[in-house]
This record gives C-alpha cells, sequence and structure tokens, in this order.
C-alpha cells in the first residue's frame, strides 16, 4: 500500500447549494471517469508513465492544468524522489516491468475496500481563527478522498514480497523472467538471493544495494500515488463544473499527505528512517516555516470517523515532535474485517447509512459489511486522545452528506 493517502479538499459553496439532485448528478458523473479498479485501456504510455514516477505531483498538475501553487500543500512536494540524484533509468528498472504495465491503466483509479470519495459538510467550526487561515468556514463542503496508487504499488510489493500467484503459464514464465533479472540486477550483494526466497521482507543493511534497489521503487511508486489523487480530484472537479454549469469552478487542495511510507527524516534527536503504516505525517507548525500558511497552522492532517460518521480535519500540533512528527490517520477499527464481516449483514449498512441520511454509492455488489461504520472506533474519543497528548488541535468537524465505495 505505498503511498496510500488522503487528500482534503474545499469547494467554494456551502452545502445550502448541493441539493440531492446534484449530489446525484455528480456523483455519477464521478463514476463515468474514475473506475474503481482499472481503465479498459492504458491511459498512459510507456513514456508519460516513466515521467509520471519522475514528477510525482508536478506532472500531474501540469497534465491537468491546475494551480502550481498547490505543490505546497503536497507532502514532500508530491515527490518522494526529491533531490536523491537518480537517473529515469535508475528509477523505472527498480520497478518491475509487469507492475509498470498495470500502472498505465491505473491513473484515476479509486480502488476498493477503505477507499472512498466523500462529500462533507463541516458542522462545527472549533477554531475560528485555524478555520479562517486555512479557508474555511460554517457549513462550507469538504472532499475526502483515500486512495493510492491506482494497482502499481500493490503489484510491486507483491512481486518484491514473493506472494503474488498467477495460473496463466505465459504470465508465471514473464514473473519468472523479472525474478531471474532482479536477482542478477547489478551491483550484486549477499541479501538479494535470500530476501527473494524468502516469503515475508527480508531484512537488509540500508547501504546494501538491494535496500537501495528496494527504496528506489519504494520512492517512484509513491510518486504515483499523488499523481493517482491528483488525477482522481481533476476528474471530481470537471464534474462538479458539469454539475453546477460553471466552468470556472474550482477544488482548492488543503493537504494530500500518504500514509503508508518509508522516509529518512530529520527529527530532534537524530536522523532516522521512519516507517509509517497506517500512520500520517504530521508537520507542526515549528517544522513548517517555509510555507506561507502552515508555519502559523501546522500541517492539515484528517482524522476521519468511518463512511457513517463525522469525521475531523485538524492541524498538527507541537507534541508530534516526540512522535516522529506522524500521527493516527483516523478513528481505527473497533472489529478486523473478517469480524466486520461476520457482525454485519450488506443490508444492515445499507440501511444504516440511510437512516443517517447519508447518500451511499458504489460501483458494484463490492463487499460493505467490512467497513460497517460500527466496526470503527469512536472519532470523538479518538480525537480527545490526540489532543490530550498535544498531538492535533481541531479545527472543523465534518458530516459526511454522501460517499463513493470501490
Amino acid at each position: 500500500g505505498i503511498n496510500c493517502g488522503i487528500r482534503m479538499m474545499t469547494l467554494p459553496i456551502s452545502a445550502s447549494e448541493m441539493n440531492i439532485a446534484r449530489i446525484d448528478a455528480f456523483y455519477e458523473k464521478v463514476m463515468q471517469r474514475v473506475p474503481a479498479k482499472k481503465h479498459d485501456k492504458p491511459v498512459l504510455t510507456g513514456e508519460e508513465m516513466a515521467d509520471a514516477i519522475m514528477g510525482g505531483a508536478e506532472w500531474a498538475v501540469r497534465r491537468f492544468g491546475l494551480p502550481e501553487e498547490s505543490l505546497q500543500n503536497f507532502e514532500q512536494y508530491g515527490n518522494l524522489l526529491g533531490n536523491k540524484g537518480l537517473s529515469k533509468a535508475q528509477v523505472l528498472r527498480s520497478i518491475p516491468g509487469s507492475a509498470i504495465k498495470k500502472g498505465r491503466r491505473g491513473m484515476g483509479i479509486l480502488g476498493g475496500g477503505n477507499h472512498f470519495l466523500e462529500l462533507q459538510q463541516i458542522t462545527d467550526v472549533l477554531d475560528e481563527d485555524l478555520a479562517a487561515k486555512l479557508g474555511m468556514k460554517q457549513d462550507q463542503l469538504v472532499l475526502m478522498l483515500h486512495t493510492g496508487t491506482g494497482g502499481l504499488g500493490g503489484a510491486a510489493m507483491k512481486f518484491f514480497h514473493q506472494v503474488r500467484y498467477d495460473d496463466d503459464p505465459e504470465r508465471q514464465a514473464h514473473k519468472a523472467q523479472e525474478k531471474a533479472e532482479f536477482l542478477n540486477f547489478e551491483p550484486k550483494d549477499a541479501y538479494r538471493e535470500k530476501w527473494m526466497k524468502n516469503p515475508h521482507l527480508y531484512a537488509i543493511p540500508v547501504d546494501s544495494p538491494t535496500a537501495q534497489h528496494f527504496l528506489t521503487a519504494c520512492y517512484g511508486i509513491a510518486n504515483f500515488g499523488f499523481v493517482n489523487r491528483t488525477a482522481i480530484s481533476y476528474h471530481a472537479e470537471q464534474a462538479l463544473r458539469e454539475t453546477f454549469g460553471d466552468p470556472d469552478f474550482r477544488l482548492n487542495l488543503l493537504y494530500d499527505s500518504s500514509h503508508v511510507t518509508i522516509q529518512q527524516e530529520q527529527h530532534e534527536t537524530g536522523t532516522f528512517w521512519v516507517h509509517r503504516n497506517g500512520a500520517n505525517q504530521a508537520m507542526p507548525a515549528s517544522y513548517m516555516q517555509d510555507h506561507p500558511v502552515f508555519r502559523e497552522t501546522g500541517q492539515p492532517i484528517p482524522v476521519p470517523g468511518s463512511m457513517g460518521t463525522d469525521s475531523y480535519i485538524a492541524v498538527a500540533a507541537e507534541g508530534t515532535r516526540k512522535t516522529f512528527c506522524s500521527t493516527n490517520h483516523g478513528a481505527g477499527r473497533l472489529l478486523d474485517k473478517p469480524e466486520a464481516r461476520d457482525a454485519f449483514g450488506e443490508n444492515d449498512v445499507v440501511e444504516t447509512m440511510e437512516k443517517r441520511g447519508i447518500r451511499l454509492y458504489r460501483y458494484g455488489k463490492g463487499e460493505i459489511t467490512e467497513q460497517a461504520p460500527d466496526a470503527f472506533k469512536n472519532v470523538d474519543n479518538v480525537l480527545q486522545v490526540m489532543q490530550r497528548f498535544n498531538i492535533a488541535n481541531p479545527v472543523v468537524k465534518v458530516h459526511p452528506l454522501a460517499v463513493l465505495k470501490g
């Protein structure tokens, strides 16, 4: 799930301007533009895919004609390759070719599971000053998007972990060839063969060629996560323009951040490799001095509840200096997915959403019971803990009006 993440965007309208007919029209148009799993045909050429992996958010912003100033509202400016000095050839040969091929059909993909595109209404402004600085106000609409790399990351990580199975002999032969090329990749070291023979990730020194190969792949894949979320937000903006008949309708990017990354970071007590898995980067104001707004507020962080409950938008507080600038990326589960499937029926979930007045849109009859609202913790309690430890300052509380699930 490299660079599975959440993107928060504000709309220039209030909830009263988005009636049910417009909500239905908006989601219908989004679903026509944004598939759940993959496009029928590649939407990127091989060269475009390479440029997207190298350029990350900057490439996507230019591709879709979005404001370039929005790049400052991406984690790491939307490019984890940054100034690492890696060539395009180095990056591309670190990622399995079969994964790159899949990625060409994966730009602008929502995905399944807990991924979502949720339309929310700001019901409570909890800090007037912070909300004003971030451009949010009472009853304003917000779009919260949760998704990853459109299949690129999953395909690559399954290759590296050697847990991918396929009954097709031709594809098996192709993957065997990819594995052989990876084992022979120069420069060699003592760790590569051990790693590839182990069904789980084999621990390797960070300065070894194998580790650098893997990290390079992670950075390039992460970049495509920013590309995917940017593409979806572009299509959402186009859908809103069509719904309102306004060619100038514009979504404003509040922040786009990952909650699955491996990054080397400088913190108060030294330089560390920080592995975030289900943990959002949360930079306090003191760490954001180069940003015109966040140096006063701290980095915006999403605190989603569930598809049937309220969520929060907060900012990182100074307590995150003690957590390696990390925090939870949502309320978290009370029940794991199998438990939720056993506890709730599909009709139960649909009825719960209807009773709460939340419109549920789905691409098909995918598994919805594992995302049952009652399978998640109480987000109010979670936020209170975040406040108590000075990890987050809540800015607004938002209520879901509608949600699209894969």
